[in-house]
């Protein structure tokens, strides 16, 4: 399998690397029976120029849902929270402190046989990466004033009652519709003392932020 992605290992490291160099962590979570991973696989991670950008722009990283299922929950209540579905693989852009700026489910690559009737948006993955980078690169602050605004809403949101959302067409289906927003804040502060950040919230926004 030719896989070009500089794929790092979801730990201090990764993190440091990430704070060093202020950029992106992407974090992509999977398993290994999951058909749309496999095909997220073929369609961007083996492709040159996603590799290339991803490897640039970026900190990537690849998680095994199984073996770190505490990490799943958490961004999985994120993306459900924010886009109304989740499913794997699941991908989140987080900043060098663990906050989930953006993220979802299977987006299609440059090059992708999927039929465009399945498609949410005709985004493709290696659009996505650049408006990314292009919005982290000029509006940082931006980014992270609206994952604390849409935290302080999904909070708000939480205290009304429950979240939920459908599994996205073109995506492995998550096994509970349900969200609790409190399990989310608390796992995330103690994933963020495991690594002694310095940024004790999280939020996210769930659109690429315009001026």
């Amino acid at each position: 399998m030719n896989n070009p992605v500089a794929w790092q290992i979801f730990g201090d490291e990764a993190i440091e690397l990430a704070k060093k160099e202020n950029k992106l962590l992407f974090i992509s979570i999977g398993y290994s029976a999951c058909h749309w991973c496999h095909v997220m696989e073929k369609e961007s991670f083996e492709n040159d120029e996603v590799a290339a950008l991803l490897n640039k722009d970026f900190i990537p990283i690849k998680i095994d849902r199984e073996e770190r299922p505490d990490i799943d929950r958490i961004y999985m209540n994120f993306v459900q929270a924010t886009t109304g579905s989740g499913g794997w693989p699941l991908n989140v852009f987080v900043t060098p402190t663990l906050e989930p700026v953006f993220g979802g489910t299977y987006w299609h690559g440059p090059n992708s046989n999927t039929p465009q009737l399945e498609l949410e948006d005709h985004v493709d993955f290696l659009g996505i990466l650049s408006k990314l980078s292009q919005a982290w690169r000029e509006q940082e602050a931006r980014c992270r004033l609206d994952s604390a605004q849409i935290l302080q809403q999904l909070k708000d949101f939480a205290a009304e009652g429950t979240l939920g959302g459908a599994p996205k067409t073109g995506a492995e289906p998550t096994p509970a519709a349900g969200l609790d927003l409190d399990v989310l804040d608390e796992a995330y502060q103690h994933l963020v003392s495991t690594f002694d950040t310095t940024n004790s919230g999280f939020g996210a926004a769930p659109k690429f932020p315009t001026p």
